[in-house]
């Protein structure tokens, strides 16, 4: 089944290659709507935990007017004080290490972006004043 498939290299990249993986990195990869690469990393999370491995993630939390990336150790602290409805959660990435840096998940979503590689051929370098 592709699922199954999808979750076995999905540990071999976390666990094996250390690799930080995204829901983006997930749905471009094997051309999945966003909403159900988000669904393919909980379950993820989900069956390695069961498992008894340690894992870190990162969460999206979408309120009225932000989105906010926060690690595991910080969610509860980030949702406490806001009503239920006022928020919602996804599982933003994945990674071994336990990291407070959000710049290493946004690295990880620039390594695969189509953007970075665009190039504009009427844009030339500024000569030397």
């Amino acid at each position: 089944m592709l699922t199954e498939s999808i979750l076995e290299t999905l540990e071999e990249l976390v666990f094996d290659a250390n690799e930080v993986v995204t829901y983006k990195w997930v749905s471009r990869q094997w051309e999945l709507h966003a909403n159900l690469a988000k669904r393919l990393l909980d379950d993820f999370v989900v069956r390695q935990r069961r498992a008894g491995k340690s894992l870190c993630c990162w969460h999206a939390v979408l309120a009225a007017d932000s989105v906010t990336l926060v690690p595991d150790a910080e969610l509860a602290r980030n949702l406490r004080g806001r009503p239920p409805e006022s928020s919602r959660v996804h599982i933003y990435a994945v990674l071994t290490s336990r990291t407070e840096d959000a710049n290493v998940v946004y690295l990880a979503d620039m390594r695969s972006s189509p953007c970075r590689d665009v190039k504009c051929s009427s844009v030339k370098p500024r000569s030397p004043s």
